[in-house]
């Protein structure tokens, strides 16, 4: 798992909700100098982002979203949340357009109602073992081969890039080959690893459609759960404590999650230095609250190889968030979110528990070589005595 992080996509970062011109995505301004908040807009006075964000081009406020939904286009509105679809791309961003105007703009995005606390929340190895959000495997091998290539490796910050900002995976690696040859890190082979693992930005792009493919195969949670996500700098991400309080918000890209909280807070807060310490201060989470009916995928090993340590969920792109908390807890920048999902979802079944597979480490995973663990948690087979067992 990797920071929520402002700054540039290297080879590594998963995950950045601070989109290019300093909007969290889901229509909120967060970084000045942000212009007056229109009161009203008209079509022409937009501009549509390469991810999709409808823009008040005179002010920089963000207004809604829009998005290919098959042959029609879907157009999210930031004004009340609510969700449409049109026959053109340009008819979209008009009832966007329209949809603004109806509502009340004093300045602030009226905030939506919290929700009662969920009981019962899985949480932790309970959530893990529990089968919650697990796929069936992927058979097909080039689609799995594909899959492999976009998501769980070094190139997932270029999947994420592609969805966010339009940027080609070939201009990534391009990008990511200068940043670490300037600072004098990267030789011939090294400028190699920059290399995609696939020939073309189309077959990138396919392998973005598979990785959706096995996102939206996951089942639905049958019970509410609880996770976690790292942030660096949450005051460029979610702006002053607070402040964020009742807004939504959605990424165009896969948001990956723990369910390790203390994961979260290893990463949180990094790249910020404390000027008292000369240190990165650590603990900065996002807590994200999962209703009976939403979720997202399980990883699985064959795409995961930090798959017993990161023990991930990754949701898919545009998935929408709540802002419903926003607190300092022990020194640390704490924000709950719940996910929001259409009205008539309903929860999934009772899912089939995980059976540990039991194998030997290999040598690239360093110490413990040989011995026997477990591949869903990391955690080494022990005989009678305490002994880790050698396989």
């Amino acid at each position: 798992m990797t920071a929520i992080s402002p700054a540039p996509a290297i080879a590594g970062q998963l995950i950045d909700l601070v989109g290019p011109e300093g909007y969290i995505h889901g229509f909120i301004c967060v970084r000045p100098p942000c212009g007056k908040k229109p009161v009203a807009v008209s079509a022409a006075s937009l501009t549509v982002h390469g991810d999709g964000q409808v823009v008040h081009k005179a002010s920089g406020w963000g207004i809604g979203r829009v998005s290919r939904s098959g042959s029609a286009w879907k157009a999210e509105h930031a004004v009340d949340g609510s969700v449409t679809e049109h026959g053109a791309k340009v008819d979209a961003v008009k009832a966007v357009a329209r949809a603004y105007n109806r509502g009340s703009h004093s300045g602030t995005q009226k905030p939506a109602p919290a929700p009662a606390p969920a009981r019962g929340e899985l949480a932790g190895d309970a959530l893990w073992m529990s089968g919650e959000g697990a796929a069936p495997p992927v058979t097909d091998r080039r689609e799995a081969a594909l899959i492999q290539a976009v998501y769980y490796s070094n190139f997932f910050s270029y999947t994420n890039d592609y969805l966010r900002n339009g940027t080609p995976p070939s201009r990534s690696a391009s990008n990511a080959a200068k940043a670490w040859g300037a600072q004098g890190f990267l030789g011939g082979k090294e400028r190699m690893s920059m290399k995609p693992p696939v020939e073309t930005d189309a077959k990138w792009i396919a392998g973005i459609g598979a990785l959706r493919k096995l996102v939206a195969s996951a089942p639905p949670f049958s019970r509410p759960a609880v996770l976690y996500r790292d942030v660096t700098d949450p005051d460029k991400v979610f702006g002053p404590v607070g402040s964020m309080k009742g807004r939504v918000f959605s990424d165009p890209g896969f948001m990956s999650t723990t369910v390790l909280a203390d994961s979260a807070e290893r990463y949180g807060g990094k790249g910020k230095i404390d000027p008292a310490t000369g240190r990165e201060p650590t603990g900065d989470k996002i807590v994200l609250h999962i209703p009976a009916g939403g979720g997202g995928l399980r990883t699985q090993p064959a795409f995961a190889k930090d798959h017993a340590r990161e023990r991930e969920f990754t949701f898919a792109p545009g998935t929408r968030w709540r802002v419903d908390d926003d607190k300092i807890v022990n020194g640390k920048r704490e924000t709950h979110v719940t996910q929001l999902l259409p009205p008539d979802v309903k929860p999934g079944p009772a899912p089939t528990p995980v059976k540990p597979l039991i194998r030997a480490k290999e040598p690239w995973e360093g110490t413990g070589a040989g011995y026997l663990v477990n591949a869903e948690t990391g955690d080494y087979v022990r005989d009678a005595a305490g002994k880790p067992v050698k396989g």
